[in-house]
């Protein structure tokens, strides 16, 4: 019982402590501006899917 009430003492000081720190609010994210990357003279190229295949890796003709 001794073990039990040190215990319960324990996590009660600690939610106490947990509690007495303000939550961080975060109120503005700055998320740095992403760079698009163009694949020779595709203008309208956009991502992965559109890109056209490397002729490394086409079967011998």
């Amino acid at each position: 019982m001794v073990h039990e009430d040190a215990l319960d003492r324990l996590l009660r000081a600690w939610r106490e402590d947990i509690d007495s720190e303000p939550f961080p609010v975060i109120t503005d994210v700055v998320l740095p501006r992403q760079r698009r990357r163009r694949l020779g003279n595709d203008e309208n190229h956009t991502g992965r899917r559109g890109r056209p295949r490397d002729n490394h890796t086409s079967s011998p003709q």
